[in-house]
């Protein structure tokens, strides 16, 4: 599920699971419903993930800070100029591996006690967007 379109989708999934006889959802959030002042992208999230609480379904939100994968979007800017543009210039966050994230969300899933819970899920160490870029280049082939 995406951010946008908001509401609208997140009623759809909640309308589909209820139909369905759901009576748990895992839900990629952001840790940006849970930080104030919230950022743009944390209050579009946090209006999806309202319709989800009001559903009457069990959730379990995890929320990650930054996916690894997102650095896949600095390539062309890399490639071109040598250069990331990160929007938290030069602020530092804790990427999350994807898969990561799968293995959270198949323990919540398979065990309960988890619902009605979020969790913030970040890597041990934090760095900024020109860090990990230096330490993700491929060293030349000796």
């Amino acid at each position: 599920m995406q951010a946008a379109p908001l509401p609208a989708q997140a009623q759809n999934v909640v309308d589909a699971a209820k139909a369905g006889g759901v009576n748990r959802i895992v839900v990629l959030s952001s840790i940006g419903t849970v930080i104030h002042p919230r950022p743009i992208i944390g209050e579009m999230i946090n209006t999806r993930d309202e319709v989800l609480r009001d559903s009457g379904i069990a959730i379990t939100y995890l929320r990650p800070n930054t996916l690894s994968s997102n650095a896949l979007w600095w390539k062309n800017s890399i490639d071109s100029e040598g250069k990331v543009y990160d929007p938290t210039d030069p602020g530092l966050t804790s990427p999350v591996d994807p898969y990561d994230i799968a293995r959270v969300a198949a323990t919540v899933l398979t065990q309960s006690g988890h619902e009605g819970h979020g969790y913030t899920l970040n890597r041990r160490a934090e760095a900024t967007a020109r860090n990990r870029r230096e330490n993700t280049r491929p060293s030349p082939q000796r």
